[in-house]
């Protein structure tokens, strides 16, 4: 089942981006392909820093981009923990310089841009706007709940944590891959894994689990706390 979600204005869009990228992106442009009216996903760059060839990251970002089967079209966001500078000439948007180079590499690639918007700890603005001016993030409403698409209140690297391990659990784990490698290692010598029924029954287990890779996903899945060591040995 596909789900349609409809943008009315900029701040509908950016409440969209989150559920398109799957979490809520943070120090990050992100480049939304375009193909007429529609966007199916999104990509995420980190932001550049004071060492970025800022015309190589637009042309690498706008090569991406263009990638996307029927692009003809992209949409910019840069999420930024930087505030916008009020100046005498109007407000400053951070990263203006390296979005003027993407949305020229956008252009020099024939590329219509849909959009280019900041959103900072203070509020969200555009940087197609002659005189930018903060918007309230209360704007931004969420949509209403997304068939398919879970929690997506934390950011790219939400989740990424690796958990705490005893050093004896490293040892079981250590153990198990070596005898799972020294098995699998003969047959990139040019003999068959042979099994002689005098190996470890999990052993045995493993080699079965490696025959069916999704299934071996599925199972890590099922239970990704309480996996046995031969299991992590042939997840890694």
């Amino acid at each position: 089942m596909t789900t349609v979600l409809r943008a009315t204005d900029s701040a509908a869009f950016l409440a969209l981006v989150p559920p398109l990228a799957g979490f809520t992106p943070r120090r990050s442009i992100v480049l939304l392909p375009f193909c007429g009216a529609r966007t199916e996903g999104a990509m995420r760059l980190d932001l550049p820093d004071d060492e970025t060839d800022l015309e190589h990251y637009a042309h690498a970002a706008v090569g991406l981009a263009s990638r996307v089967t029927g692009t003809d079209a992209v949409a910019l966001v840069v999420y930024t923990d930087e505030e916008s500078q009020a100046t005498r000439d109007g407000l400053v948007l951070p990263y203006a310089v390296a979005v003027d180079e993407v949305l020229g590499s956008a252009e020099d690639a024939g590329l219509r841009v849909v959009d280019a918007l900041c959103v900072t700890p203070s509020g969200w603005s555009s940087y197609l706007d002659p005189a930018p001016r903060l918007h309230p993030l209360a704007e931004v409403l969420p949509p209403a709940e997304v068939p398919s698409v879970g929690d997506v209140s934390g950011d790219q690297w939400a989740g990424a944590e690796l958990p705490e391990v005893d050093l004896a659990e490293k040892e079981r784990v250590g153990r198990a891959m070596q005898e799972l490698t020294a098995l699998l290692d003969q047959e990139e010598t040019g003999r068959s894994a042979r099994v002689t029924g005098h190996e470890n029954p999990q052993l045995i287990a493993a080699l079965v689990l490696l025959e069916d890779i999704p299934a071996l996903f599925e199972s890590v899945l099922a239970t990704p706390d309480t996996l046995p060591p031969f299991a992590t040995a042939t997840l890694l």
